[in-house]
């Protein structure tokens, strides 16, 4: 740390020459903010130091200056690189997400998640249950599946009942969806 008369002598010398040695810096690195904390950090820097020559302060603090703005100009470079860089990335994946979405066919997407529920939802029945819900898929009614199976119709009506809540509760968002597209055709 640089002593008492020094630090008054580095004082004295930042008010009388800020201005023109924020001037200095400002030439090089065409920013008045950045100027003024490279002025300011190269005197807090040269505070620091404990062998500071006090005839060549003005010299030596124009360099430190200069080495500074040197550096501010490196990074600022790195930056705009890196920014560059960034930019370039964004672009390609916004050319790579716009070309998933174009070739995406969303009625695909939406049909193959539903048949993915549905057959999950569907592997699960009891192979009575699956027999009812065939037969219901055949149009059959729920006398004619009872004739057909050997089975009460009141036990043909509620596990047909049981099936289409389970198929309706496993597909829910979808319907959501699909309910003002089959609404908007039948009205059309």
């Amino acid at each position: 740390m640089a002593n008492e008369g020094a630090i008054r002598i580095l004082a004295k010398t930042y008010d009388e020459n800020r201005r023109r040695l924020e001037d200095f810096a400002f030439f090089m690195v065409r920013d008045r903010e950045a100027a003024k904390d490279i002025v300011s950090d190269s005197f807090e820097t040269l505070c620091k130091k404990d062998d500071i020559k006090v005839e060549t302060i003005i010299p030596y603090i124009l360099t430190v200056i200069k080495n500074s703005c040197l550096n501010y100009r490196r990074d600022e470079s790195r930056r705009a690189a890196i920014r560059d860089e960034i930019r370039e990335k964004e672009g390609r994946m916004a050319e790579i997400y716009s070309s998933a979405i174009e070739s995406t066919d969303p009625k695909a997407l939406f049909c193959n998640d539903m048949m993915a529920i549905l057959s999950e939802e569907l592997s699960r029945l009891t192979e009575e249950e699956r027999k009812i819900y065939m037969l219901t898929q055949e149009n059959k009614t729920y006398k004619e599946i009872s004739e057909i199976l050997g089975i009460p119709y009141k036990r043909v009506w509620r596990i047909s009942t049981s099936i289409n809540n389970r198929l309706q509760k496993a597909l829910s968002d979808y319907l959501a969806m699909i309910l003002p597209l089959l609404i908007a055709k039948f009205i059309h």
